[in-house]
């Protein structure tokens, strides 16, 4: 991402910045959950659109995601895209330990009792 950032237009930070969340209105599970960009007008976007909206600022020519995310069965199909990388970046090549995500908790429910 930072070589398509050569003008400095958008901040990347990682969601562990003192006081991001709270400023962004965004709970820590949803920052784990998947990326997140908030504009300068603080509109919030969340995973694929995320993408496709930070793409956007960075530079115009990349407009047409915009478009193609709004097609109906479109946005979904990226969705479910990116979601799938979301949930295997761990596994994937060139990974590292800030991709890596704590295992989810299982249901007390499956506690057993003696």
């Amino acid at each position: 991402m930072s070589r398509l950032n050569t003008r400095q237009r958008i901040a990347v930070l990682p969601w562990s910045t003192p006081g991001l969340l709270q400023r962004a209105n965004i709970t820590e599970q949803q920052a784990m959950d998947a990326a997140w960009f908030v504009d300068e007008q603080g509109r919030r976007y969340r995973g694929a659109h995320a993408i496709s909206e930070v793409l956007v600022a960075l530079h115009h020519i990349f407009l047409p995601t915009r478009w193609l995310y709004a097609v109906p069965g479109l946005h979904q199909l990226a969705d479910r895209a990116y979601q799938w990388v979301a949930d295997n970046r761990y596994r994937l090549p060139g990974s590292t330990a800030a991709c890596a995500v704590p295992p989810k908790n299982k249901s007390s429910s499956s506690q057993s009792s003696t």
